[in-house]
């Protein structure tokens, strides 16, 4: 097994960084406020929000995915449960449920998301 040290990876011709197309690597990510307002606040690789009802939330992603078998990690803050699940995708969009303590669909504070797999 090699190990590779850098501070900078670049493309062959040196003039960007090379595109990460495998599926070990996250293609989007998300931080976003289901209170009040539905707002995302800093993402990578989502290109909107849908506010689908009290505690979920549809995170839209910028590029499809190849299949909806793709893997999405969540948390939450809050009075809420240490995750928040998935429970719908398809190739451009995957949801977030929170639910409170007492099992309520509730909407959280801070919802985080992080989206795995391969490109379309």
């Amino acid at each position: 097994m090699s190990i590779v040290k850098t501070d900078l990876l670049q493309n062959r011709l040196g003039t960007s960084h090379p595109a990460v197309t495998k599926g070990e690597f996250v293609k989007a990510w998300g931080n976003a406020n289901q209170v009040g307002t539905t707002s995302i606040r800093f993402s990578f690789g989502v290109s909107s929000l849908t506010d689908a009802a009290v505690g979920i939330t549809y995170f839209n992603l910028t590029s499809p995915m190849q299949s909806t078998t793709f893997g999405t990690v969540s948390a939450s803050s809050g009075t809420l449960m240490p995750a928040c699940p998935n429970s719908f995708q398809n190739a451009t969009t995957t949801d977030i449920t929170c639910y409170s303590v007492a099992g309520a669909p509730t909407d959280a504070v801070y919802i985080n998301i992080a989206v795995l797999g391969n490109l379309a």
